[in-house]
């Protein structure tokens, strides 16, 4: 069985969802990631030894722009992140389910549910590695320096109090340019 579905749609579920259990698990803390099938469905859980999604606040994380708050500032978002995922996994006929109980014990699930595929004669499997980029999860946003000075390039002042959008910024721009 295989997923029938853009590569670059189950990146970024994948992404997504480890992402959100990183930044909301504290250091020591535990993150167990799996995959398998059940009978014709594909089923991908991230769970995590964070601090929980209040019960009256699993429906919203899906809302557009909304985020719940996090004693460290520094791991802000823009609040797109799980309501893309839930519009991919949507649109791929899938679910999407959030497990979590804080004030009963810390975590929370994310599961994710799609239906597997049935190869016909005329369909291939997308090999690994033709225009996914890997997963890489670097969360060292506490301190963020200068690139190397490149002769030649042009040079950005970047200024931004969210941590996470300037990194993301820094990352993609030190490509091609000086950044400040």
């Amino acid at each position: 069985r295989v997923l029938k579905a853009d590569p670059n749609a189950i990146n970024r579920i994948v992404n997504n969802i480890i992402e959100n259990a990183i930044k909301f698990t504290n250091e020591g803390g535990e993150i167990i990631i799996s995959l398998a099938m059940q009978k014709d469905k594909i089923v991908f859980s991230v769970k995590d030894t964070g601090e929980g999604i209040p019960i009256e606040l699993q429906k919203r994380v899906f809302e557009a722009y909304y985020q719940i708050g996090h004693k460290n500032t520094g791991f802000q978002g823009m609040g797109l992140g799980l309501p893309i995922v839930k519009k991919v996994v949507d649109g791929l006929g899938g679910a999407i389910t959030i497990e979590s109980q804080p004030d009963k014990v810390k975590g929370t699930t994310i599961t994710i549910i799609l239906p597997s595929h049935r190869l016909n004669g005329y369909e291939e499997i997308v090999q690994s590695g033709t225009g996914i980029s890997k997963l890489n999860y670097e969360f060292s946003y506490y301190s963020i320096g200068d690139s190397e000075f490149k002769q030649g390039r042009r040079t950005l002042l970047l200024i931004e109090d969210n941590i996470t959008m300037i990194n993301f910024l820094f990352q993609k721009l030190n490509f091609h340019y000086n950044v400040f």
